[in-house]
C-alpha cells in the first residue's frame, strides 16, 4: 500500500487492540431471531453449494461468521486480521469451539501476507468502510480470489436516517467509518474497473434504530434524540419494518461477486 493510500485508514491497530481486548469468547453466529445475522448469513451460503472451499475472511477477529462455514459447510476456514489481541481471540475463539482455522497476522495490503489467487472464498464484514479508497480495497480481494472464485463483502450503512443519529450521539464512532462509500449503487464503478460480475449488490435488513440507539457523550440537549432512538428500536423491532430496504434507512449493504 502506498503511503498516500496510508492515509487513507480511517482506523489504526491501537483502535483494534482496544476493540477486541477483552471479547466475550467463544462467540459464534447462527440462524436466529437477529434478521440482520440472518440476512448476512443468507447471502454468505447461498453460493456455497461445495464443501470444502478455501475460505477467508479479511479483517475477520474472532470469526463468528467463519465459524458457521467451517461447521455447516466444512469450509477450509482462514482468518487474516493485523490486530494481535484480534488474532489471538481468534485462536482462542476456535479452539472453544472445537473447530480448525488458520489465523494469518498481518496487514492485508502487504503482498508478503499471503500468496495471491489462493481462496475460493474471500470475504469481508464491516472492513471495507474503514479506508478512503474502496476500488484498492477491493482490489486486493480480488487479488486472493481463485479465478471463478466468490468476493463478498458487507458494511453498515450509516447513511440517511442512522447516520443523522449518529452524527448527534455518537460523532466519533461515525468518524471511523468511511460513509461515502456505503451506498451500494455507488459500487458500480469498481465492478465495472475490477470486471466483477455482480451476483447480488443492495441494502439488507431494513430499518434498525439500534445502530444508532447510542450515546457517547450524555447532554441534555441530545436526550430526546436518544430517548427517540430507544423508542423508535422497540417500535420497529417486528420483522415487517426489516423486509423494507433503502440505503435511506436500512442497516447494512452488501454485495456477492464472482471473479473473473
Amino acid at each position: 500500500m502506498t503511503t498516500e493510500q496510508t492515509k487513507e485508514r480511517f482506523t489504526e491497530r491501537e483502535f483494534w487492540d482496544d476493540y477486541w481486548r477483552g471479547m466475550r469468547l467463544p462467540a459464534s453466529v447462527g440462524w436466529s431471531t437477529n434478521v440482520g445475522h440472518n440476512e448476512i448469513l443468507k447471502l454468505l451460503t447461498r453460493e456455497l453449494k461445495t464443501r470444502g472451499l478455501k475460505t477467508l475472511e479479511v479483517g475477520g477477529a474472532p470469526g463468528q461468521y467463519l465459524a458457521f462455514l467451517v461447521k455447516e459447510f466444512g469450509a477450509e476456514g482462514h482468518v487474516l486480521d493485523y490486530s494481535p489481541i484480534g488474532c489471538a481471540a481468534t485462536r482462542r475463539n476456535f479452539e472453544l469451539l472445537g473447530l480448525p482455522v488458520s489465523v494469518h497476522e498481518g496487514d492485508f495490503f502487504s503482498d508478503a501476507t499471503l500468496q495471491p489467487r489462493q481462496f475460493d472464498v474471500v470475504y469481508s464484514l464491516g472492513f471495507i468502510e474503514h479506508f478512503g479508497d474502496l476500488t484498492s480495497v477491493m482490489e486486493r480481494h480480488v487479488r486472493l480470489t481463485k479465478p471463478g472464485g466468490l468476493v463478498i463483502v458487507g458494511c453498515p450503512n450509516f447513511r440517511g436516517i442512522n447516520g443523522w443519529f449518529l452524527s448527534r450521539l455518537a460523532p466519533e464512532l461515525l468518524s471511523k467509518h468511511n460513509t461515502q462509500m456505503m451506498d451500494p449503487a455507488d459500487w458500480v464503478t469498481f465492478e465495472q474497473k475490477l470486471g466483477l460480475t455482480p451476483l447480488f449488490r443492495g441494502c439488507i435488513a431494513g430499518f434498525e434504530p439500534g445502530i444508532f440507539n447510542r450515546w457517547e457523550k450524555p447532554s441534555v440537549r441530545h436526550a430526546p434524540l436518544k430517548l427517540a432512538a430507544a423508542v423508535m428500536q422497540r417500535a420497529f423491532r417486528w420483522k415487517p419494518f426489516k423486509l423494507v430496504n433503502d440505503v435511506r434507512f436500512s442497516q447494512y449493504s452488501m454485495a456477492v461477486y464472482r471473479v473473473p
